[in-house]
């Protein structure tokens, strides 16, 4: 079987799971993630942290973009600038005024938000389908989260379930290692 297969396999496996997945239960994980994220030193310590809007399959961090927000700290979201181009980051000081829908139906950044320069983002959170204990990323094909996190100097985390954690993922040329994982354990 080729990477390709192999990724293909992997998702498939992975979304099944997570349709599978008791919705108190992906609460529950998704707690316990956020409160491993707020005690790590490197999200403590940032002053510019990048992290995401959750889809409905994905650790739910709302908490953190709302804790970024009140310790002042800068909070960049990724925006989609085209499905070539993919994403960029672009900083968020209210959640009320400064979101809109964008693609896929997930809020991002208004046009007028402040763009990212990459050199400043210290700490970033980036999701996917499942992670290796070693900084492999699965996720969900389209290079979006690759191509924005090369643009990232600063620490890069993934955050899954317990069961996304898997031993090996398959990678390729262009797949980005990450420097950690979070899970509820």
């Amino acid at each position: 079987m080729t990477v390709v297969e192999r990724k293909r396999a992997l998702r498939r496996a992975m979304r099944e799971r997570l349709r599978a997945m008791d919705p108190r239960d992906r609460a529950h994980q998704s707690t316990r993630i956020v409160a491993a994220v707020q005690e790590c030193s490197k999200f403590v310590s940032a002053d510019h942290v990048g992290l995401y809007w959750a889809l409905s399959d994905e650790p739910e961090v709302g908490p953190l973009l709302e804790a970024v927000l009140e310790t002042g700290k800068g909070l960049w979201l990724p925006k989609m600038v085209s499905p070539e181009s993919g994403y960029q980051w672009a900083r968020i000081r209210s959640l009320e005024s400064d979101l809109r829908s964008g693609a896929f139906g997930i809020p991002e950044p208004r046009p007028n938000c402040e763009k990212k320069p990459p050199n400043r983002l210290d700490f970033v959170l980036i999701p996917g389908l499942a992670f290796s204990r070693f900084g492999a990323r699965l996720g969900r094909g389209k290079g979006y989260y690759d191509r924005l996190a090369l643009t990232v100097p600063g620490w890069k985390a993934g955050v899954a379930f317990d069961f996304q954690l898997a031993d090996e993922i398959p990678t390729e040329m262009h797949d980005v290692l990450l420097d950690y994982v979070f899970i509820p354990k």
